[in-house]
This record gives structure tokens, C-alpha cells and sequence, in this order.
């Protein structure tokens, strides 16, 4: 399948598309298919027609989207709906499938761009170990990391206890490596269970 670049005209950051049967079903269902393109502080939307036409270009900001839009990071998927409200934020990323998971974000939100930028760059060096425990600091907050050769979860909560979350991020690996991606309703009761 061909692959189209595009030029944002707001901040000019170039993203390639891949025109494939995917997005040609998503244009044929609804008559265009959206895509999302997250840059640092907005999104740039595509409507794409099903002879992959680009029919239109918007700018929006990250807060102000709507579920029908296909999210992208650089090459990577977004899942971004339904978003899930617990006492935590989490973002997860499956660096082999190329796709991130921030339903959890919470109030990262605004700042989604530099937080996945930091999340592909850990994924991607820890992907090589079994199991990974490490913290970050963005945004002059503590940001506890978790990896697998599978997954990688940057997570942040009010606890304290070192132990208590490293608990937490060995189950949530654990589930997530059994189950890949977690509906929902299993990833808000997983997260409530321990925050």
C-alpha cells in the first residue's frame, strides 16, 4: 500500500500516513475516514475520503476530541476511548504492535506530547529486558516506569510506598501481558483494586 507524507501547517512537523485497508474501511463505514496526529501542542486531523483523498485539515487541541478520530504518535497507534478516571495516571505502550494505550492518562493530557515522546524512547531501550523497574521526572513529577520485552507503563499515583507500586506495575504487566490489550472495564478495575 502506498504512503502519503503530511505537512502540518501550524508547527510544519512532517508525519507519513500508510494508505491501507484499514483506513479504507474506516472511510467507507462513515464516507471519510479521521486521523489524529498528535504533535506538541495540538492535533492535526485528516479526513481521508475512501479513494484516499485528503478532504480537509484541522487543528484541535488534545482535550477537545471526539472518539471518531484515529489517534497517531509518530507510528504508532493511540487508544484514547473511552477515557478511564481512577485515582492514577497510566500510559502504556506495546512497542512490537506499534501501538499506546492513554485511556488512564488523567491530567497528563495536556502535555501527552512530551509524555509519549519520553514513553516511546523508554520502550524501546527497555523492550530488550524481562523484566524493568526504573522513574522518570517529567513535569517536576515522579513517573514510575515498568517494562517487559512486551510492554512498558509509565504510571503515577499519591502513593509513596516503592514497594506498594512496584506491586502494582508487576501486576498490571502481568495482566497485560496475558490479556494485551484490556478492555476498559478490566483496566479501571484492575487500577481500583490497588489505588
Amino acid at each position: 500500500m502506498p504512503t502519503i507524507q503530511i505537512s502540518c501547517p501550524k508547527c510544519g512537523k512532517k508525519d507519513m500516513l500508510d494508505l491501507n485497508d484499514e483506513l479504507l474501511e474506516l472511510a467507507k463505514r462513515s464516507g471519510l475516514a479521521r486521523i489524529g496526529f498528535i504533535h506538541r501542542d495540538h492535533v492535526l486531523i485528516l479526513d481521508i475520503d475512501t479513494s484516499f483523498a485528503v478532504r480537509g485539515a484541522y487543528l484541535n487541541v488534545m482535550e477537545k476530541l471526539f472518539p471518531n478520530i484515529k489517534l497517531m504518535f509518530r507510528d504508532y497507534k493511540v487508544i484514547f476511548y473511552p477515557q478511564i478516571k481512577v485515582g492514577a495516571k497510566l500510559v502504556v505502550f506495546y512497542p512490537d504492535k506499534h501501538f499506546v494505550d492513554i485511556r488512564a492518562c488523567g491530567n497528563w493530557l495536556p502535555n501527552i506530547y512530551d509524555i509519549l515522546l519520553v514513553g516511546v524512547k523508554i520502550a524501546e531501550k527497555a523492550r530488550k529486558y524481562s523484566w524493568y523497574r526504573g522513574e522518570t521526572r517529567l513535569f517536576g513529577e515522579n513517573i514510575d516506569v515498568a517494562s517487559t520485552n512486551t510492554t512498558t507503563i509509565l504510571f503515577s499515583s499519591a502513593i509513596d510506598n516503592w514497594r506498594k507500586k512496584t506491586q502494582i506495575l508487576k501486576s498490571l504487566c502481568k495482566e497485560l501481558s496475558a490479556n494485551n490489550t484490556l478492555e476498559a472495564k478490566k483496566l479501571e478495575e484492575i487500577l481500583k483494586r490497588y489505588i
